[in-house]
């Protein structure tokens, strides 16, 4: 009897994992944002617990009654690293297994899921990173997220992917059996624009903008090289927006590549302000060496903005011809694309806008949920 009643009280509860939430506000968090608003709301019978190793912004769910926090404290080790690993492979996954629920979600893979979990869970792989850009990343680095992985897909029950790129090559290193476990959930985005974005504002240089954040995959050092041969021909800026005015690596990469004059570091910006940017530039740039989507890039078209980028897969599946490619690896290449830009100020190209609406995107990850929910 007392197992039946704790079944039945499990089945209740569904538990989330914000850790990257609770560490950013853009990137994997911007993306799961709206997808576990749209959860709580729908599934108002059930109680979310979210877990993080800290608290974080629940502005975004306020209205709803139906969730809760949970903090999973850690002990500080004096090294950033060490507290990572421990946090992924001790201190989260002993919290799960002393909480009564049925489902896990999370929006990455980066900590081991409690066998208790075994098909009772759902992670997210946005890109494989670690496999494609070898030389990239330390031998630690890839055993580490190579490990966990591996690990979680066994255990999970629903792998989603961010485009159909991410999905073929899951499928090319774990093999095709992986399409029975795993949905393909767009980054989604809805265009909200007020009028008063429209003016006062006039640059007299030509305007790029960089949304992307600062991985080293990111390919940030190229980009600032191609910018300070090109700034001795044009007038040009940078726009780079994110948590990074206080990050001393990309301020040194500033300073010696001599780009001061024309890189503005914004910090990070209200959706308004990011919108706003997106509206006034005179284009967009994302030459990244590996992405599983490239969300810059569909802002970019949403906002009717000229776009240059890496000609890489996921990049010709998320717009096609609308963008002026680029060989992210040669500076010329990325100097040329820019050039470009500026001489044909943008091209005449629809892509397949449908797939990144959110509610159809909403729907898929709702019908998931669901179809786990009643086994």
């Amino acid at each position: 009897m007392k197992s039946f009643l704790r079944k039945l009280f499990m089945k209740n509860n569904i538990i989330i994992d914000c850790k990257n939430l609770a560490f950013y506000s853009s990137g994997i968090a911007g993306y799961f944002k709206p997808f576990l608003k749209a959860l709580i709301e729908y599934f108002d019978k059930y109680h979310f617990i979210l877990t993080a190793p800290y608290d974080f912004d629940t502005n975004f769910i306020k209205e709803f009654s139906n969730w809760e926090v949970k903090i999973v404290p850690y002990k500080k080790l004096g090294n950033n690293t060490l507290e990572i690993i421990y946090y992924d492979f001790v201190v989260y996954p002993t919290a799960l297994k002393s909480i009564d629920t049925y489902l896990l979600i999370s929006p990455y893979y980066d900590f081991i899921i409690p066998l208790k979990f075994k098909n009772r869970s759902i992670i997210t792989v946005h890109d494989l990173c670690y496999w494609e850009l070898d030389r990239h990343y330390s031998a630690k680095v890839k055993f580490y997220h190579k490990l966990l992985l591996n690990i979680n897909i066994s255990r999970t029950k629903k792998i989603v992917t961010v485009s159909q790129t991410s999905l073929k090559k899951i499928k090319r290193i774990f093999g095709e059996a992986i399409y029975d476990k795993s949905v393909v959930i767009y980054n989604t985005f809805e265009k909200n624009i007020e009028k008063n974005m429209l003016s006062n504002f006039k640059s007299s240089k030509k305007t790029l903008l960089y949304t992307g954040g600062f991985e080293q995959r990111k390919n940030i050092k190229m980009l600032f090289y191609a910018l300070r041969q090109l700034k001795k021909e044009l007038e040009i800026e940078l726009i780079f927006t994110g948590n990074f005015q206080g990050n001393m690596q990309l301020k040194k990469m500033i300073k010696e590549l001599d780009v001061e004059d024309i890189v503005t570091l914004t910090g990070i910006v209200s959706t308004e302000k990011l919108q706003e940017y997106y509206m006034k530039c005179d284009m967009v740039i994302n030459i990244s060496l590996c992405e599983g989507f490239g969300r810059s890039n569909l802002e970019a078209y949403i906002y009717n903005r000229p776009l240059v980028c890496s000609d890489i897969e996921v990049f010709r599946e998320l717009v096609g011809n609308y963008a002026f490619y680029c060989n992210p690896y040669d500076s010329k290449s990325i100097q040329k694309a820019i050039k470009a830009v500026f001489q044909n100020s943008k091209k005449d190209y629809m892509i397949n806008i449908e797939r990144f609406k959110f509610e159809k995107n909403k729907k898929t990850f709702i019908d998931m949920v669901k179809d786990i929910l009643a086994k």
